[in-house]
């Protein structure tokens, strides 16, 4: 059995990862904002992608807000600074990079196998909610231990009730979910 955790939205690599609780694991870190690809050549113990996790292989326009480094594949993604001007979103939402997509389900299901032990932590700025539906609709989330996942509400348009059956859903499937917001 292998010990796998899978960093979606990895940013700078400024994460103090739970050493003890994943010592031994191997790390592979997605990150798609090609201003934090230099953060990872001081950590060879982490096999990085320049990706942004999504449900398709592909590309896709990527919106980074300069002033709060907030980033996201979702162009309706209200992460603005409260003191971010009209004038300074329209920047963000006109100016989009094109970055590389991968379909995590097939990722995980063409990598790893059901008898490895996989944590996944997501932190992917919206693209969680679309992500966790495509990883239950193809099976993949039976490869799954635990997932940590940063949910965006308020950021994205989104119901608090398919929250809450995300969560029961993972609860009663037996993979254990952590929210990284604490709740």
């Amino acid at each position: 059995m292998n010990k796998i955790f899978i960093d979606c939205g990895a940013n700078d690599c400024h994460q103090q990862y739970d050493v003890d609780y994943i010592e031994g694991f191997r790390i592979t870190a997605f990150e798609p904002n090609p201003k934090f690809k230099n953060s990872f050549r001081h950590r060879p113990d982490i096999t990085f992608h320049p990706k942004a996790v999504w449900v398709e292989n592909g590309e896709m326009d990527f919106y980074i807000e300069e002033s709060t480094m907030g980033c996201s594949l979702l162009s309706s993604k209200m992460t603005m600074d409260p003191g971010m001007t009209p004038e300074e979103k329209d920047t963000s939402l006109n100016n989009p990079i094109k970055v590389t997509t991968v379909d995590l389900a097939e990722y995980i299901t063409s990598n790893h196998n059901k008898e490895d032990l996989i944590i996944v932590r997501m932190d992917i700025e919206g693209a969680e909610f679309a992500v966790l539906k495509h990883l239950i609709d193809t099976e993949c989330i039976d490869y799954i231990d635990e997932l940590w996942v940063e949910f965006h509400v308020g950021k994205v348009s989104i119901d608090d009730e398919i929250i809450q059956n995300l969560k029961d859903y993972f609860n009663n499937e037996g993979t254990k979910l952590k929210d990284e917001n604490g709740k």
